[in-house]
């Protein structure tokens, strides 16, 4: 939810408005953006 607000300017409030399909749809985009950095950050620190 913090990524959300912080990178994506969505409020708590909006997020919890969506419906459980687009709230489900959201989610995975940031759960595959949160491995994407992740994976980033891994390549980055073993170089």
């Amino acid at each position: 939810m913090y990524l959300l607000f912080r990178e994506h300017h969505l409020l708590p409030s909006a997020v919890m408005k969506l419906g459980y399909g687009e709230r489900q749809v959201l989610y995975a985009f940031i759960r595959y953006e949160m491995e994407e950095r992740d994976k980033k950050v891994s390549s980055a620190l073993s170089d």
